[in-house]
């Protein structure tokens, strides 16, 4: 519930501020790419060709980064839970000295959620550099078909042409961005909607006629009691003030 609230609840939020550039982002590529080809004829279909190109690379790379993100996810709740177990029963790892022992699990995992929180980074950043250097690539593409085939270079025919590849600039720049936002919130609506879609704990009914509250047969008890000074030790029981013991109930 932490890791909900804390942690896929803001990836949901950062996705839904831009999700629409999922749809908006190949819609302005069109566009600007259709005016090029007025622009430059042929040759602009060297750009777009390296377009495509780079965006299918884009789309399986992000398909590997909503794999890495599941994979991710469980490394972060299985430290948050070894974190919590060791928490709630802190005074028992320190009675017995388990400590040594818990430093090294929780070291492991996260040793473990720090090898796959580098591949996914890693991932995301080449996802990243691909978005900044597409439109350059592309213009460069582009340009050189254009001049290779004969066409004169002209002041107009380069200023308008670049004008438009700098309007691929911001779509071309955050679409990797945003798919990679995307799948991190589709992975945490899933984790969201697998929580709320679990079953309800039932709930206990109380029947104020009954005569006993609760009832319990052939069981016994232990609990931890502090032994006060002056008090006689339990059996078994080491003798000393202030001491912790076991003590049966039946």
């Amino acid at each position: 519930v932490i890791n909900l609230q804390a942690m896929d609840a803001a990836r949901i939020d950062s996705c839904v501020g831009m999700l629409h550039m999922v749809w908006t982002a190949p819609l302005v590529i069109l566009i600007c790419m259709a005016l090029l080809i007025v622009n430059l004829g042929y040759s602009a279909l060297a750009g777009f060709a390296c377009v495509i190109f780079i965006m299918m690379v884009l789309i399986k790379t992000v398909q590997v980064l909503m794999r890495r993100r599941a994979s991710l996810n469980d490394f972060i709740d299985r430290r948050v839970d070894l974190i919590q177990e060791t928490l709630q029963a802190i005074r028992l790892v320190k009675y017995l000295g388990w400590e040594s022992s818990f430093l090294e699990r929780l070291d492991k995992v996260r040793d473990e959620e720090t090898a796959a929180l580098q591949f996914y980074m890693t991932i995301r950043n080449v996802v990243t550099t691909l978005g900044q250097v597409l439109p350059v690539t592309a213009a460069m593409f582009a340009f050189l078909t254009w001049a290779l085939t004969g066409h004169p270079i002209s002041a107009a025919v380069v200023f308008s042409s670049m004008a438009l590849f700098n309007c691929l600039r911001m779509p071309l720049n955050y679409l990797p961005v945003v798919l990679g936002l995307t799948s991190e919130g589709w992975a945490s609506l899933l984790r969201i909607q697998g929580y709320l879609a679990a079953e309800e704990v039932e709930k206990v009914e109380v029947d104020p006629q009954m005569d006993e509250a609760v009832v319990v047969r052939d069981a016994s008890f232990t609990w931890e009691q502090t032994m006060q000074t002056g008090d006689a030790p339990a059996p078994g029981a080491k003798a000393g003030g202030d001491q912790a013991s076991r003590q049966p109930f039946q």
